[in-house]
């Protein structure tokens, strides 16, 4: 009897993990399950400085609530080569992390980083900067920020499906 096939391992990196990543991972893994694909797509996320065990951010979680998506148990994770190792794609979610992800590993080859606003993309163009950081700003921003994220999902949930 043949083993079912391992879940393809998407994983939204940012800075500190606490803001803009952890909602991408919620809301991918919310679309996976709506379509019935949560044994296919696996959805994690993870960040550049390496905060560990941070709960997400408070406005993070209030919006995310406001939308249906529990971050509750949430904790931050850093970028490392063990956890990279079962990562099938990273989703960075501005150039500045894709830049960082393939400084670190440059062993990856170059459709194994996407950045989130040109999904797909091998090298994406230097004018796509990616989701805004929240990080200190006020309310009216993490809003917009995670709206940004809310209107990008449907082109990356299509080059997602593309690729598994």
């Amino acid at each position: 009897m043949n083993e079912p096939a391992p879940p393809f391992h998407v994983s939204f990196v940012c800075s500190g993990n606490i803001c803009r990543s952890p909602y991408a991972e919620a809301v991918l893994r919310e679309m996976a399950s709506a379509q019935g694909l949560d044994a296919q797509i696996r959805s994690s996320s993870l960040g550049t400085l390496g905060i560990e065990g941070h709960p997400a951010h408070e406005l993070t979680l209030a919006i995310a609530a406001e939308r249906g998506l529990n971050l509750i148990g949430f904790r931050s994770r850093g970028v490392d080569a063990e956890r990279a190792e079962s990562i099938d794609l990273f989703i960075a979610l501005s150039s500045e992390h894709v830049r960082w992800l393939r400084t670190r590993f440059p062993e990856w080859d170059s459709d194994r980083v996407w950045l989130f606003t040109a999904p797909g993309v091998d090298d994406p163009p230097e004018d796509r900067q990616g989701i805004p950081d929240p990080v200190g700003a006020d309310e009216s921003e993490y809003r917009s920020t995670l709206e940004s994220i809310d209107e990008g999902f449907p082109a990356l949930w299509a080059a997602i499906l593309g690729r598994i």
